[in-house]
């Protein structure tokens, strides 16, 4: 096994998290784009939905430890300490993210059909809406996931 000791820390930081460029010369973000608008609308709503049930369960962990929310006073900082491990957990398990966006590709360009039929929209018009409506539905489960958490933890969102 060799050790490529000729790029700096930066480097090989970017490249374990994928956002270095790879054999092909293109980033992650370029792969995905390469792919299509329907593949980047639905990497971004596994992304959203991934860092929202990442931070709940951070965020239920942290209250339930603490008996106090992120958002209390003086709390965020050592909230996103705490929060710093999930972090590294969602860019380990960035494949997955990829290979369910891939997958799921498909039935995200099958809903901006629909979309566009239904409304009678031109094709921008429709991947605006289905893109807007997608990553607000995903913005609310993670909305809901934070509810959840401070339920079950038994510490109000807002602080205590």
């Amino acid at each position: 096994v060799t050790v490529n000791t000729s790029s700096s820390w930066m480097e090989r930081a970017r490249t374990c998290l994928g956002l270095a460029a790879d054999k092909d010369g293109l980033t992650l973000r370029q792969r995905i784009t390469k792919m299509g608008i329907f593949a980047a609308m639905t990497y971004n709503v596994v992304s959203q939905l991934n860092s929202g049930t990442t931070v709940s369960i951070a965020w239920y962990l942290f209250s339930a430890r603490h008996g106090v929310s992120p958002l209390a006073p003086n709390q965020w900082k050592s909230f996103l300490a705490f929060y710093a491990g999930f972090w590294v957990f969602n860019n380990v398990v960035r494949p997955i993210r990829v290979a369910t966006a891939v997958a799921f590709t498909p039935r995200m360009e099958q809903l901006t059909l629909r979309v566009q039929n239904h409304f009678q929209l031109s094709r921008t018009k429709a991947i605006t809406l289905t893109a807007v409506a997608t990553y607000a539905a995903a913005c609310t489960c993670s909305a809901c996931c934070f509810l959840m958490a401070s339920v079950c933890s038994g510490v109000p969102i807002l602080g205590r």
